[in-house]
């Protein structure tokens, strides 16, 4: 290999033979550098590479502009300014202190094994990212890829993106060509697998699984990748300790790296929408910014909240009321109002399935959306316990419960009365099944808790494998079901939930792959429908690209950052101008 002194010596030749294109000493040392990290990239050309680089950074200064003769650092990274601290970006998160210490100490030792002249390659790990949706999971990922090129460790800042179901074939044999396509793709970069939980764990063994698993093990250990490829695992934390706990110790010693995503709570995302407002020069009025923290406060405990996803949602729903009014003649502030975010949490509720209250003589219950406990299966007979005693049937919600989850077609309003006195001396204490030990396990599951949203429902999955592996119930679901089931002692509730865990198990899995199918479709929905105005937009400004007739050759336009070009490069548009004709 050349040294960087002959690197050098081959990029100056290179731009003499450019038309003397000229480089200032840090410009030529950040092109020369862009090129030494590829060292470690499968089939590093060297001097290729180093034409091949000033060639690229010839293309970027001519598109900046055609009478150039001097490199900027601009053209060499590719960025319009001069790269910052790859880090400094993170800081301004919410809850991101912890990362970005543990960043900085990666950093730190790094650098100091490069001072050393030890192989810094060592430092280089595989990660676990555990936290809910819209933690910062992926931004953090393109943080540290960022990070490990600009330290020479990674040969390409580029982050791969990939769910675990994308590595998973329909056939034996196809799971591991995705597998093979995505580590090529990462290769000497970051490989990032979301919902990385599906690879294993006690719910979801498969044999399409474990071939991925056994794939991405087999790649990792390969010397194209090992110490050039990272590797991380993202996924709900509870459900990805479940997965590393049940997969082999291959798979959990390769990842030794593990950071964790907290929540964020109301005054997080009052502080980042804030500091959206104030960036577009927009703020929140006092009175709104007290209304919408007060609404934040309840819109973090909703079963289908992400978090920063979420807060950025807002932040473009105030844009909107506020553009509404403006139509209507009825601004009088540059700021945000009361009446702003009284529409933006209108229409933010609006896009989520609302909560079911049904009302009898005997409870209310709340039904979560989108899908509701599992299905008790009465046909199913269970062990035959003692009847509660009569002050103690309305404690055991008959009516309510039989409407939520017998599965069949009643609605809350067909609901009827339930007649105590005919209750007390006719009915069972379970009626529409002869297993009270599965009713009362799924009640004390619901008074519990775990059925108040999607994050609780996914907890009590993990809480009921833990019971059918062997473990206990917790005490609050075991009072709930002693009260339901008296007079039957503690260890006699305990044996008879026992044979049910299964059953309630089976049911909850169900409902919340429901849930996570509809989320995804709604995002899905959403993604295609901004790509579809992104390519009409493009389709209109290329027809009045044509009929203005501005390149004389004929050339097609191409978008160049904030303008346009025809591709002989004699031409250009602004995007603005653009805006203003179409």
């Amino acid at each position: 290999d050349f040294d960087d002194m002959q690197l050098e010596d081959i990029a100056l030749h290179a731009l003499q033979q450019a038309g003397g294109i000229t480089a200032p000493l840090d410009v030529l040392l950040a092109l020369v550098k862009s090129v030494t990290v590829q060292r470690l990239a499968p089939n590093f050309g060297n001097a290729g590479t180093m034409v091949t680089a000033v060639q690229q950074a010839l293309q970027r200064m001519i598109t900046r502009d055609l009478a150039a003769t001097t490199l900027t650092m601009s053209d060499v990274s590719g960025d319009q300014a001069v790269a910052t601290d790859p880090l400094e970006y993170l800081s301004t998160l919410c809850k991101t202190e912890h990362i970005v210490q543990e960043l900085r100490l990666l950093q730190a030792v790094i650098e100091q094994q490069r001072r050393d002249g030890v192989d810094t390659r060592g430092g280089l790990k595989n990660y676990l990212f555990l936290g809910n949706a819209g933690t910062g999971k992926t931004t953090v990922a393109r943080t540290m890829a960022n990070m490990l090129h600009a330290l020479g460790l990674l040969s390409r800042n580029v982050v791969v993106t990939r769910t675990a179901q994308d590595l998973q074939g329909a056939y034996i044999g196809q799971t591991k060509d995705k597998v093979n396509a995505a580590m090529a793709e990462a290769s000497g970069g970051v490989l990032f697998i979301d919902e990385a939980y599906t690879l294993g764990g006690s719910g979801h063994r498969s044999p399409y699984a474990q071939e991925a698993v056994d794939q991405l093990i087999a790649l990792m250990t390969e010397p194209e990748h090992l110490g050039r490829t990272v590797v991380i695992l993202a996924g709900y934390r509870q459900a990805m300790e479940d997965m590393i706990r049940h997969s082999n110790e291959g798979l959990r010693s390769r990842f030794t790296g593990r950071i964790e995503f907290p929540n964020w709570d109301a005054d997080d995302c009052l502080r980042y929408i804030r500091e959206a407002c104030r960036k577009e020069r927009r703020p929140l009025e006092a009175p709104a910014e007290a209304l919408l923290y007060e609404a934040l406060q309840v819109a973090v405990t909703h079963p289908s909240w992400s978090n920063a996803r979420d807060c950025i949602t807002m932040q473009k729903l105030l844009y909107n009321a506020l553009a509404v009014r403006n139509v209507q003649g009825r601004v009088t502030t540059n700021s945000y109002s009361v009446e702003d975010v009284h529409s933006t949490m209108d229409e933010w509720q609006r896009l989520r399935p609302a909560v079911v209250v049904i009302e009898s003589t005997a409870t209310v219950l709340p039904l979560p959306p989108p899908v509701a406990m599992p299905v008790p299966m009465a046909s199913i007979p269970g062990p035959a316990l003692p009847a509660p005693p009569a002050r103690d049937r309305d404690q055991a919600m008959v009516a309510p419960h039989q409407a939520v989850h017998s599965g069949g077609d009643t609605l809350p309003s067909e609901v009827e009365e339930v007649d105590e006195e005919e209750d007390i001396v006719e009915e069972t204490p379970f009626p529409g099944t002869d297993d009270p030990a599965l009713i009362a396990l799924e009640i004390a599951c619901q008074e519990a808790g775990y059925d108040d949203n999607h994050h609780r429902r996914k907890e009590l999955i993990h809480m009921l494998q833990r019971v059918l592996d062997g473990g206990v119930f917790p005490d609050d679901v075991i009072d709930v079901a002693m009260r339901l089931m008296a007079p039957a002692s503690r260890a006699e509730t305990i044996t008879s939930l026992r044979p049910q865990v299964r059953r309630v198990l089976t049911g909850v899995e169900q409902a919340v792959a429901a849930e996570e199918a509809h989320l995804r479709e709604v995002e899905r929905i959403r993604d295609e429908e901004e790509r579809r105005v992104f390519v009409e937009k493009q389709a209109r400004f290329q027809e009045q690209l044509r009929s203005m007739q501005l390149c004389p050759a004929g050339y097609t336009w191409q978008r160049c950052g904030d303008y346009w070009r025809c591709l002989g490069g004699s031409h250009c548009v602004s995007e603005a101008e653009l805006e203003q004709l179409c």
